[in-house]
């Protein structure tokens, strides 16, 4: 038997390389002769680099920038001829940040400007690929934007700083002094999330609070962006409000829209596209995939979605292991979903799911294989 696993890392507790060492030992304790392709994968955010390199030859490049609090580090990108590949996370990330210094209001997406900037002006990068996840920040790119020459001002004509708390008091953008090379390269923005720009659904609402945000914070930035996407609409004539995507990253997807007339890319599928992992699915008779938390939004261009779609177009059975499964039947059904083991069914408490994860991993697969078996 021929099976393909194909999981994301379980964030926090262990690399999709690692993922797939345990469900591999898994499937063997039941299938001790089976064929496993095992091939990592990511979503678009946090840790796609390090699963890129693995199937393109990217060379790294040595940048100082800043933190989300401006405090200088020492960072990198990645380059392959003339496209560049930025993780924001690398320098605006939240994991840059220790749990009392997270808070959105504060915090800005200025460093990943200046990767931006230096892969232009200094590799001649014409085209870029920003991975968008893992974000610290709610500043609606207005910071990426500042370090290429945008400025945002105020009623008094001050000119603001590029952070959260200030979102509601900008009512003038100018982007006079924007790279002069602006024509000669290209953005894409790389995620998987499908939010707008603000509102109930939006990035304040529904992101801001696991960033250090309070009630009161969140509502204030949710309110800085509506008056964002207005002012930018007035200076730019661009409408970003609502764009499926606008509210990726704190506002950054809308953002780059606006400020850099950045392309989105939903980064299961490229991650798919780019690891040509569909020149490992000859003869394959079960692809499993997998991520932390399995839930609705995975329908929505998470990797379970873009594996499903794979699955369903090779006419092979697909199955999921998680951390947490919270996906209703309904979304399960739409993915083709034919069984899901969750390690804290396993496992006898959360803790342990987190702590021993290859453990109950290895327990996980060998219970979906002998599920698989006993259907067919």
């Amino acid at each position: 038997m021929k099976i393909l696993i194909a999981p994301d890392k379980f964030k926090g507790s262990l690399s999709a390389e690692k993922v797939c060492e345990a469900l591999a030992e898994g499937i063997r304790m039941v299938l001790p002769h089976a064929s496993i392709v095992s091939h990592p994968m990511a979503d678009g955010g946090d840790g796609s680099l390090d699963i890129l390199k693995k199937y393109i030859e990217l060379t790294p490049v040595a940048c100082l920038s800043y933190d989300p609090l401006m405090r200088p580090i020492k960072t990198e990108y990645y380059v392959n001829d003339d496209t560049a590949y930025i993780e924001l996370a690398s320098c605006s990330g939240y994991v840059l940040l220790s749990t009392e210094e997270r808070n959105p209001m504060w915090t800005t997406s200025f460093g990943t400007g200046v990767l931006i900037k230096h892969a232009i002006e200094i590799t001649k990068a014409n085209k870029i690929y920003l991975f968008i996840g893992g974000s610290a920040t709610n500043d609606a790119g207005i910071g990426i934007a500042n370090a290429l020459g945008y400025k945002f001002y105020d009623s008094d004509y001050h000119e603001l700083k590029p952070i959260g708390a200030n979102l509601p008091k900008i009512v003038k953008i100018d982007q006079s002094n924007y790279l002069k090379m602006q024509s000669s390269f290209s953005i894409f923005a790389i995620c998987d999330v499908q939010n707008p720009f603000y509102g109930s659904q939006g990035a304040a609402y529904m992101y801001a609070r696991q960033k250090g945000a309070n009630d009161e914070e969140i509502k204030l930035l949710d309110t800085g962006l509506k008056n964002i996407s207005e002012v930018i609409e007035k200076d730019l004539m661009v409408s970003i409000a609502n764009i499926p995507g606008s509210g990726a990253a704190g506002g950054i997807g809308g953002g780059m829209m606006a400020f850099s007339n950045a392309k989105h890319i939903s980064g299961s599928q490229f991650m798919v596209n780019q690891t040509r992992l569909e020149d490992e699915i000859k003869d394959v008779q079960l692809i499993i995939s997998g991520e932390g938390k399995l839930d609705d939004q995975s329908l929505y261009g998470k990797l379970p979605s873009a594996m499903s779609i794979l699955a369903r177009d090779n006419h092979i059975p697909f199955a999921c292991v998680c951390g947490i499964d919270e996906m209703s039947q309904e979304a399960k059904k739409k993915l083709n979903i034919i069984d899901t083991v969750a390690l804290v069914d396993i496992a006898p408490n959360i803790q342990n799911a987190i702590t021993q994860p290859e453990k109950y991993l290895k327990m996980a697969a060998e219970k979906l294989i002998r599920n698989f078996i006993s259907r067919n």
